[in-house]
């Protein structure tokens, strides 16, 4: 995936004279992080993403059951880190999380925020949504046509 998703941008790229953003949601917010950190991007978008892994892996196992939970990951799932990646991307960043998503809980993305160098990186709660629908929400909409119009300026 991760080749694939360099592969396109390169294409994109090569047929866009202008400005180029990556967006990724959930799982593609890897990727698009993957790619921000690997290419030079106007701007990278994550919606509903997580920091790594291993912590999407235990936040999502209930409090009950942690002490009895283990999990190993395999060798090429533990060098997945939106963390890392973020970390080298230079451009500004919109993360951009559902305030009721349980499947990649808010504090992932504010984790993934937080590592963006770029003073103009931007994060957003989106409120009443969950994992899926960020973008359905007027108020993700205005802060995705605000993050776009400031990287003109």
């Amino acid at each position: 995936m991760k080749q694939d998703a360099l592969q396109i941008y390169d294409h994109i790229r090569a047929k866009t004279p202008g400005k180029l953003i990556v967006h990724g949601q959930s799982l593609g917010s890897f990727m698009a992080a993957y790619v921000a950190q690997n290419r030079v991007t106007d701007g990278v978008v994550l919606e509903s993403t997580a920091s790594n892994p291993l912590d999407w892996a235990q936040a999502n196992i209930p409090w009950y059951a942690r002490p009895f939970v283990g999990i190993e990951l395999s060798p090429d799932l533990k060098v997945i880190d939106n963390v890392a990646a973020a970390r080298q991307h230079r451009a500004p960043a919109l993360v951009m999380v559902g305030e009721q998503d349980r499947t990649t809980p808010p504090e992932l993305g504010r984790k993934v925020f937080a590592a963006f160098p770029n003073a103009a990186s931007q994060f957003l709660l989106v409120h009443d949504v969950g994992h899926n629908g960020v973008m359905k929400k007027d108020q993700a909409k205005t802060a995705y046509c605000a993050f776009l119009i400031g990287l003109d300026k």
